[in-house]
Order: C-alpha cells, then structure tokens, then sequence
C-alpha cells in the first residue's frame, strides 16, 4: 500500500529536485542554449519544487522570475525551497488550474521555460498550452522546452501499452503516445505560432558552457534537497513509498529497450 495518488506527489513532499528528462543535466542544457542576457521576466510553466527557479536566479540574478504549478504538493515545496535559499522576495509563485488561462496578461513574458508538461498532456490540454503560451509571451518571445519524447521506433500501441503500465503503477503517463514523438514534436510546435532556433537530444550532451555558474554554488538548495532526503529515510511511510517505486520501475521501465528520450528546445513566438 502507498500513501499517494500520484508519484509526483511522493517526490515533492520529500523535495526531489530536477524532476525531468536528465536531471539537473537537462537544466543546464536548456540555460546554455537558451542565450539569455539576463534581464528577461521568465514564466516556468511546472515549476514542480524550485529548483530550475532558483538554478536560472543563481545563473542570472537580474532575470524577473516566476512560477506556476498545477499541483498544491508542489508549490508547497518549490515556496519552502525559495524561501529556504533567501529568494522569497524575488520569486512569484502561481497555482494553476487545470484547462483554465495562466494568471498573467497578454504578452507579458519574454521567456517561458517547460521541463516535462507539455509531452504528458492529452491532445487537447496541448493545443490549449501552446496557445496560453504563446498568448503570454512577448513578440519574439522564447519558449524553451526540456521534455522526453517517443523514439520513432516505437510505435502508438507500443506507448499505449507502456502508458497504461505506468498510470497503473505511478499515476501519471510517461508522454503522451500520439504527439509526443521525437520525429514530429518540431512540426507541432511550428503550427502553433513558433520558429526554432535550437533542437536537439540532450543524451549527448555535455559542454555547460562559459556562461553557466557551477551547481555548488546553488548550495542552499542542494541542502534543501538533502534535508529531503533525510525525511525520506527517517519517516516510515515516505521510506516504504519510495522502496514500492522504485520497484515498480524496475518491473515496468528498467527490464525494457530504450524507447524514450529527453529532448531540448528553443523556439521563438512568431
């Protein structure tokens, strides 16, 4: 028996950091190419528990930041987080509402920064972000993407299958079987009022970049993270929730051929 609805739910009480497609690692990817001057006002949309908040604030403190999430679980941990490393002052943090328009005016953002949302969206809940999107963004505004997509040789019902496998077992999808494929994902971001500047997996990855502070020096939030951890071993309930899981994972993902991949994107509003 677990004691979560969602594994989601699991990870933020015990404040698990970079919860998409390689880490911290895919962070750092998306800061490197997202060329930024540092000054922009930057929306995340899932900003899960803070930590890619407080990685761009640390990298680029003159940057305007706020957040939003559609879980209460996780905005509890990403507003103890912000707070925890001294930035509850410079960070706004929205809940959001599921199907309902993001709490802020027209062309209002020049970036807006997505890591693991958009993929395990229906395709009607995709169509309505993308435009919310774009509709909150600034002409030539970015929308920058970390999100793990379907190798193209898997098929439909091969994602349906492993889908059903993982709500059963977790509560949540891995990416949505019909769009989110690495062989069309460019093509559905175009349609939807946007140019790419940049694409490409982040698996090969590894040059951070000149730019890029390193990630001790986000030392309070590694500390937040710790503290996390330490709950997870000491409390019963959050220790046995996090054996069954990984358990799980094992039974449902590890056993299998590589079908998935974390992508990165910068694309530019029309």
């Amino acid at each position: 028996m677990t004691h979560y609805k969602n594994v989601l739910d699991h990870y933020a009480n015990i404040n698990t950091s970079f919860l998409h497609g390689a880490g911290i690692k895919g962070s750092k990817h998306l800061l490197s190419e997202a060329k930024l001057a540092g000054n922009e006002s930057v929306f995340e949309l899932g900003c899960g528990t803070g930590a890619s908040l407080v990685l761009l604030k640390h990298n680029f403190p003159g940057l305007a930041i706020s957040g939003g999430d559609l879980s209460q679980t996780m905005l509890n941990a990403a507003r103890k987080r912000i707070r925890f490393c001294g930035l509850h002052k410079e960070v706004t943090l929205y809940k959001l509402q599921q199907n309902q328009a993001i709490p802020l005016p027209d062309n209002s953002k020049d970036v807006v920064w997505i890591e693991s949302v958009l993929a395990i969206q229906n395709d009607q809940q995709l169509d309505f972000l993308l435009k919310e999107i774009h509709r909150i963004l600034k002409p030539g505004g970015k929308l920058i993407i970390n999100e793990t997509l379907w190798l193209p040789h898997v098929t439909i019902e091969q994602a349906n299958r492993l889908n059903e496998e993982c709500q059963k077992a977790f509560g949540i999808i891995q990416a949505n079987a019909n769009n989110a494929r690495l062989d069309n994902w460019g093509d559905i971001i175009e349609t939807k009022g946007y140019s790419i500047d940049y694409h490409g997996c982040i698996e090969s990855y590894s040059n951070l970049g000149p730019s890029l502070t390193s990630w001790k020096n986000n030392h309070r939030s590694r500390l937040f993270d710790f503290l996390g951890k330490t709950k997870r071993l000491v409390n019963i309930k959050y220790r046995s929730d996090h054996k069954t899981i990984i358990q799980k994972g094992e039974q449902v993902i590890s056993s299998r051929v590589k079908v998935l991949n974390a992508y990165a994107m910068v694309a530019r509003k029309y």
